[in-house]
Formats: C-alpha cells, sequence, structure tokens
C-alpha cells in the first residue's frame, strides 16, 4: 500500500509521503478523513475537489461531517464517480437523531441527502464510536473504579475533571 498525507501541518511527516490535497485527492483509491474540524477546511470534501478523484475512489469519513457535505456525496454517488462511502459522522447530527427516531425528515437537503444514500448498496453507516473498543470499555471500568477508590478513601479524585 502506498500512502499520502495532507495536513496542514506538514512536520507530521516524512517528507517522501506527504502531498498536497489536490495532489492526494486526485491519486487516491480511498480517500480517509480524519482531521479535526477548522473554519478552514468546513465543507472541504465537496463536489469540485472530490470531482478531481479517480473515478471509482471511495472516501470515508471518520472525522466530522460537516467536511463532506451530504448532498455533494450523493451527486458523486449518482453520477458514478464516487465507487463507495463510508460514514461514522454526519453534518447536522443533531436533527438527523431525531429524525431518525421521529421517522420525519424536514425539508433539509443534507438530511434527506443521507436518506438517499443509506439505500445504496456501496455506502455504510455506522456510529462514531471508534473509541468504544473492547480494550477501551476495560480501560474505562477499571479508571472509574480508580476514581471511586480514590475518592472514598482520600476524599478527592485521581484524575479531576477540567472545570
Amino acid at each position: 500500500m502506498n500512502v499520502l498525507c495532507y495536513d496542514i501541518n506538514t512536520s507530521k511527516y516524512s517528507e517522501e509521503h506527504y502531498v498536497g490535497l489536490v495532489e492526494g485527492v486526485s491519486q487516491a483509491d480511498i480517500i480517509v478523513c480524519a482531521m479535526n474540524l477548522t473554519p478552514e477546511n468546513h465543507g472541504l470534501l465537496n463536489y469540485d475537489l472530490l470531482k478531481k478523484a479517480k473515478r471509482g475512489v471511495i472516501l470515508v469519513n471518520v472525522s466530522r461531517g460537516e467536511q463532506s457535505p451530504a448532498t455533494d456525496l450523493l451527486r458523486l454517488l449518482e453520477e458514478g464517480h464516487l465507487g463507495g462511502v463510508g460514514l461514522d459522522v454526519y453534518n447536522n447530527e443533531k436533527e438527523l437523531a431525531v429524525a431518525l427516531r421521529k421517522k420525519h425528515f424536514p425539508e433539509n437537503p443534507e438530511l434527506q441527502s443521507l436518506i438517499n444514500m443509506a439505500g445504496k448498496h456501496n455506502v455504510i453507516f455506522t456510529p462514531h464510536n471508534a473509541f468504544n473498543t473492547h480494550e477501551a470499555v476495560i480501560n474505562k471500568s477499571e479508571q472509574s473504579i480508580q476514581q471511586f477508590v480514590a475518592f472514598k478513601e482520600k476524599g478527592e479524585f485521581i484524575w479531576n475533571v477540567p472545570g
């Protein structure tokens, strides 16, 4: 596998793996978005950028839904440009959660696009809980017990909650 990286902080990677955004997108077979959300990258993975990717590219966004507008993803899927989409983050996530619970979908193009994508064979949606691995649950449980014991014995926590 040949891994290329794009990041606003170029010091994280060796020079041979770092590429510019358009160069990386145009070479990629799979694009994985795992960056934090900033005003500069809101809507970054939009129609115009992803149209520069190879036909059949797969997009996976595990970062923030605001970085990949669902209306653009649906359009690219329907045009056959995107080969597949995997999301565990969604734009307008709170509104989407309410709509799914009530089975009522307002006239929000982003929500409508997500609903339309959900029925496609080349789209997978998962909940945003990659942090919830078996090991992480064990660690959180052990730390909770340690916190309880420390508070009971000393009247204070080991790790205080930032206030």
